[in-house]
């Protein structure tokens, strides 16, 4: 947030969030939310699989949990690789430094897609897809095309900027739904299907 209005709209939607899980979890199970627990629960995991080490691929927060499950169970801890680190220091800190470098990222997507013109039809120079990528945030706010809004826009932004192989697949999204108003493409694809 840049002001103070935005902070409390900020607040407000974390305090949102909190309900929203606080809701769907119980307050029972609240308390039995927490890294810690999370990692106790992979070895019960490894245990019920009668495995005699948890070997552990984490990314972003995962590393964090990898890093924990490996100090709680040292003995226990196989083979780990742990990309994209997240540390113990202030979270805050660090999701600040993260969403710099994504709108940075962000503005090297749009000079990529900006590159092929004929492809993704949505500019010729990064000002021209940038504003491309304005209209249809704007049209998804004040129309969202079967539940797919503003936020869901945003995480699949979010999910393409980390990933190069991601882009190419979001240009299109963007294309086709600025052209049709079909989100489909936009989409992310079911994790498991």
């Amino acid at each position: 947030p840049t002001d103070a209005a935005g902070e409390r709209r900020h607040l407000t939607a974390l305090r949102d969030l909190a309900d929203d899980c606080s809701h769907g979890a119980g307050p029972a199970a609240l308390g039995g939310l927490s890294t810690e627990a999370t990692a106790r629960d992979m070895d019960a995991i490894r245990a019920a699989l009668g495995e005699p080490r948890t070997h552990f691929l984490g990314v972003s927060y995962g590393s964090y949990l990898g890093a924990a499950y490996a100090t709680l169970f040292p003995d226990r801890a196989g083979r780990m690789v742990l990309d994209s680190v997240v540390g113990p220091w202030s979270w805050h800190d660090f999701d600040v430094r993260q969403a710099a470098a994504l709108l940075r990222q962000r503005e090297v997507l749009f000079g990529w897609l900006a590159g092929d013109p004929g492809r993704y039809g949505l500019g010729e120079s990064a000002g021209q897809v940038r504003a491309a990528y304005a209209r249809a945030r704007e049209r998804l706010a004040a129309r969202p095309v079967d539940g797919f809004g503003p936020a869901e826009f945003d995480r699949a932004v979010y999910r393409a900027l980390g990933r190069t192989e991601r882009w190419a697949p979001l240009g299109d999204g963007l294309r086709d739904y600025l052209r049709t108003s079909n989100v489909a493409k936009l989409r992310p694809p079911a994790p498991f299907g």
